[in-house]
């Protein structure tokens, strides 16, 4: 069995961990004066909630095995995690689409074809070669 691992979205968690953590921690250690009591309560819950949003949403790994020509594909989250498993595959292909790459499999076994979003041009670059070298055919669109 081989195995290929990608984390999407750390960059930018740490970028608003560190941004959002200061203004977090300016308004706990800022003097209490009439201009940070009137906001301080929303920073409290507002920064903790963004903070939480931003890792559900971004922040995601995805591992991609290959077990005798089946592809298992796990994806991680912070709250669920999710495997599916692809036999008899018919096509696979990226495409672009705001930026960033989608990973689109059809299988003799699903009715709707099965798609993975969020992938950076490296990402997409470290699949396709992972997939190539374990005899799938990858197209780009």
């Amino acid at each position: 069995m081989t195995q290929l691992s990608i984390s999407t979205g750390i960059g930018l968690s740490i970028f608003y961990t560190f941004f959002l953590g200061g203004i977090f921690a300016l308004f706990l250690f800022l003097p209490k004066g009439e201009a940070t009591n009137k906001y301080f309560h929303f920073v409290m819950i507002a920064v903790p909630l963004l903070l939480f949003g931003i890792y559900y949403f971004l922040l995601f790994w995805t591992t991609f095995k290959i077990d005798n020509q089946k592809l298992i594909i796990e994806q991680k989250r912070i709250l669920r995690n999710e495997i599916k498993e692809f036999e008899n595959i018919e096509k696979i292909f990226f495409y672009r689409r705001k930026g960033n790459y989608i990973l689109q499999i059809e299988s003799k076994n699903e009715e709707e074809p099965t798609q993975y979003f969020g992938f950076s041009k490296s990402n997409k670059k470290e699949i396709q070669s992972f997939l190539e070298k374990n005899d799938f055919e990858v197209e780009y669109r």
